[in-house]
């Protein structure tokens, strides 16, 4: 082994020339650049074009100290990013160790031709994506142009491939120092085939015959696939890039660096998508095992606790039988359980909706709602016989969409149903109100009510510029409450508004009128007129002890109908009254 070490180390991974391998021209004029001499190693054994070697035991993850996850999801974040200021998609490659974007060896911007521009190479790319990782950790030493080595939380300094004066650390002697998992592949249909590939890992290309016996001819990057799909995130000319896995001239080793490694896998932890469930007979479900951490991986056993009542198949589908209750289990290879309690009650007779009709304006969105016969469970599934006008979503919200009819059906899992017929009629351009401004006595309610365009249709919120002095309810009731001044506004679903002032005046302390006794004749009408205390404000009722003899309007106009007595009294809101007997000869 320190053979095969000291033979690695002596060779100069030079990733100038990788970068030049990427070019036309360079892969010509290096085609025929002869491969170390040495002798293959017997840690190449089972390295061929089917099989790949396994070595190593150890995560990238465990060795520096990252969160996979975090890891994952920094990838993740800069995916995406701009060409322009290229940080990192379309950041310039530079041939030098250009670990930080922002800054190389040569020029303060990291890129060594042009001052100014960010540059990288393949190997400054994932050197700088291990460092955001790497929480905890700390620069240490010199690197050419002021940017010094990192050394992370477990106390490994970040490699690099290639050497400079006081930066000693290769790739090679880091992975096989530390014993990090690895799988090596002598074609790229190999590695895809394999499995071993996973997001996030690190594959290093490079033209030799084994682990021990490499030449000038290196590439690395990251996995950014699925498994088996062919995509690698690497800097290499002109830019940094997301690319299929492409070949340093022509690359004889895939060598794979596993973030996370096979003896990690063992989960610590299971969960289930519901502990607790209640279903109908028959109404089956599927239920979802987690581990933790989340990339574990494990074969789960699924056990019901009464089969008679619940089964389950080997993937945690159940299937309620009969009424009553059972747990269901999974349990993980290493012996991890999960449990969910089910309760199955019987399936449902039938299903009604809180409507049965509704009409709403275009955009109007409403929520109906399904109820089922008591002591019955079941789900349901909603659709609508014209997505064009009314489309529904899984929940039962309907969004109607232009104008036009259309049924919106609910069905049970057993086939049991109920319809909403909706009408759906434009969206309003305008909301106009009863009343532009009205005054009234504390307590003294009133309706206010809405007027909208023809052929359209609105639901509507109601507000108050002082809930103090007036409050509104949802149906446009205001309310006075005290003396001063609010505006009640009405909206409409898709921004219409209109608006009342309203003036609150005291409540009367008395009503008086302008006679308390009258003799008039037959058909003699007579209007009776009102006074209260100053500053007060009231609305009437107004009755006739007779209406046979005199009527009464709701303005206080008395008519004479037949000769006799009658007494006709005023009543404000709040109860003040005030009379007059009149006489009809």
């Amino acid at each position: 082994m320190k053979r095969m070490i000291k033979k690695a180390t002596a060779i100069i991974l030079t990733l100038v020339i990788a970068a030049a391998a990427f070019t036309a021209n360079a892969a010509a004029a290096n085609t025929n650049t002869a491969t170390s001499s040495a002798a293959v190693t017997i840690y190449t054994k089972g390295l061929n074009s089917k099989n790949g070697l396994h070595m190593g035991s150890r995560s990238m993850t465990k060795v520096l100290g990252m969160d996979y996850n975090k890891y994952l999801n920094w990838l993740d974040t800069h995916d995406k990013d701009s060409a322009n200021p290229g940080y990192y998609i379309g950041t310039r490659y530079s041939g030098g160790d250009c670990r930080n974007p922002n800054g190389d060896y040569k020029k303060p911007y990291g890129h060594d031709n042009i001052s100014g521009v960010p540059g990288m190479n393949c190997t400054g790319f994932v050197w700088h994506v291990l460092y955001k990782s790497c929480d905890g950790g700390s620069f240490c030493g010199n690197h050419m142009g002021g940017k010094c080595q990192y050394k992370t939380s477990t106390g490994i300094i970040l490699p690099t491939l290639y050497s400079y004066s006081g930066d000693s650390v290769r790739w090679y002697n880091f992975y096989s120092s530390n014993d990090i998992e690895r799988y090596y592949f002598s074609t790229k249909s190999a590695m895809l085939k394999s499995g071993v590939l996973e997001k996030g890992d690190i594959i290093w290309q490079y033209v030799g015959q084994g682990e021990g016996e490499m030449s000038d001819y290196h590439h690395i990057g990251i996995y950014y696939g699925n498994g088996k799909s062919d995509l690698f995130w690497h800097c290499t000319t002109p830019s940094n890039n997301i690319t299929e896995i492409r070949n340093v001239v022509k690359t004889s080793v895939y060598c794979v660096l596993k973030m996370v490694a096979s003896n990690d896998r063992t989960p610590k932890s299971v969960s289930l998508s519901r502990n607790k469930a209640t279903r109908g007979v028959g109404d089956a479900y599927q239920l979802k095992a987690t581990v933790s951490p989340s990339y574990a991986k494990t074969s789960y056993t699924w056990t019901s606790s009464n089969n008679k009542v619940v089964s389950v198949d080997k993937n945690g589908k159940i299937n309620p039988l009969k009424e009553g209750t059972a747990v269901i289990t999974v349990k993980t290879k290493n012996g991890k359980t999960a449990r969910c309690n089910v309760t199955v009650r019987s399936a449902p007779t039938s299903i009604s909706l809180s409507r049965n009709k509704a009409t709403r304006g275009a955009g109007d969105s409403y929520q109906l709602t399904a109820t089922l016969p008591k002591g019955t469970m079941g789900t349901y599934q909603w659709s609508s016989s014209n997505k064009n006008i009314v489309s529904v979503d899984k929940n039962g919200k309907i969004n109607p969409i232009k104008a036009g009819k259309a049924t919106i059906t609910v069905k049970t899992y057993n086939g049991k149903t109920a319809s909403c017929n909706v009408t759906v009629r434009n969206a309003p351009s305008y909301v106009k109100l009863s009343r532009s401004k009205a005054t009234r006595g504390a307590g003294d309610s009133y309706q206010l009510t809405t007027k909208l365009p023809a052929n359209s249709m609105a639901t509507f919120k109601w507000s108050s510029s002082d809930k103090s002095i007036v409050s509104v309810d949802k149906n446009g009731n205001i309310n006075p409450i005290k003396a001063g001044k609010a505006t009640i506004t009405v909206k409409t679903y898709n921004g219409k508004t209109a608006s009342c002032n309203v003036t609150v005046k005291n409540a009367p302390s008395y009503v008086k009128l302008n006679r308390d006794t009258a003799t008039r004749d037959i058909g003699d009408s007579y209007q009776l007129k009102t006074s209260l205390p100053k500053n007060t404000m009231a609305t009437f009722t107004w009755s006739s002890s007779d209406e046979s003899i005199v009527s009464v309007d709701k303005n206080g106009l008395i008519t004479p109908l037949a000769s006799g007595t009658a007494v006709i009294t005023v009543m404000t809101y709040n109860g003040m009254t005030a009379s007059c007997t009149v006489r009809v000869r």
